[in-house]
């Protein structure tokens, strides 16, 4: 019974991989970047409360600022390694650039 599910299976693992693409990765890469980004503007709007006298517990703006960028910056670095192993798995599967469909002789 569990013989044809793990064939099932690896059938689909062999179809993701031909049709695999690497844009999902640079939407992973692009998510970090807008985390990031997101959260420096958090930064700036939370030093300007705290200026301001409107953060009442301390400590939290720095606690949730600094786990934001870090994640951000974690996202992004895996978009980048994730396309750049998208890209030697594409290059190692040795296809041609171009198909010849018919060799004309030469006279």
């Amino acid at each position: 019974m569990l013989v044809p599910v793990i064939g099932i299976v690896q059938v689909g693992q062999q179809a993701m991989a031909d049709r695999y693409t690497y844009l999902p990765l640079v939407g992973i890469f692009y998510l970090g970047i807008a985390i990031s980004a997101l959260s420096a503007l958090a930064a700036i709007a939370l030093i300007a409360l705290r200026v301001m006298g409107r953060i009442g517990l301390a400590g939290w703006a720095s606690v949730m600022v600094s786990l934001w960028f870090i994640g951000g910056i974690l996202i992004f670095c895996v978009g980048i390694i994730g396309v750049y192993v998208s890209r030697i798995f594409i290059e190692t599967k040795h296809r041609p650039y171009t198909i010849v469909r018919s060799v004309h002789p030469r006279d």
